[in-house]
């Protein structure tokens, strides 16, 4: 059965986007963009069968607009989380690793591509998410580049990325996955099974 609906946020300022996982005992995280007075930002929250939601927590303080989050828990409740923040120019993407205990590491900017030129500005939509049992980590994305323009098309080419996260290592760094015809794409999607094997999925249209 359902419970009542409960009030996660608490500020005035609308949310959006917002996005909740689950580990294999019932405790869950959330997160959502909502503006901290400066701009809008992504918010946390866990949930704690024991002791109900816990205060909103900011994960970054940036004053530039954030957006897209997503997020992924294990079930030990290791969590990641990745959103867009925009620079005045274009979508950059961030993230951060969840540790039962510790909390939130500080925003890890997972890409650094500002584009090619012709007005491809190496925007990033669309992050998503997943984590193994053990931790490890697989970001995915759609990101234009490098450098792809079809004029006959009048549009900039996105293209599927993705960023891995290991345990006492860290980010691996932006790489792409996509294929090597031009074309563009869009929809990522990513899951992963009980062993840490890895499936993304993707549309793609000829250009």
């Amino acid at each position: 059965n359902w419970t009542g609906a409960t009030t996660v946020d608490a500020r005035s300022e609308p949310v959006s986007f917002p996005k909740v996982a689950t580990d294999s005992v019932g405790n869950a995280i959330s997160v959502w963009v909502q503006p901290d007075g400066t701009a809008s930002s992504i918010w946390s929250s866990r949930y704690s069968k024991a002791s109900g939601w816990s205060a909103p927590q900011l994960l970054e303080t940036s004053s530039q607009l954030a957006g897209s989050p997503t997020i992924a828990v294990n079930d030990n409740g290791y969590a990641v989380a990745a959103w867009t923040r925009n620079d005045g120019t274009r979508n950059n993407l961030y993230g951060s690793y969840y540790t039962p205990g510790s909390g939130w590491n500080a925003p890890t900017l997972l890409e650094n591509y500002d584009g090619y030129g012709q007005g491809e500005l190496g925007t990033v939509e669309q992050p998503r998410v997943v984590i193994s049992k053990t931790g490890e980590s697989l970001i995915v994305w759609l990101q234009t580049g490098p450098g792809w323009y079809s004029s006959s098309q009048g549009k900039i080419v996105s293209m599927v990325y993705a960023n891995y996260y290991r345990p006492g290592q860290g980010w691996s760094g932006r790489t792409k996955i996509d294929r090597s015809v031009v074309g563009t794409s869009s929809t990522p999607s990513v899951v992963m099974d009980l062993n840490g094997a890895i499936t993304v999925a993707w549309s793609w249209e000829a250009i």
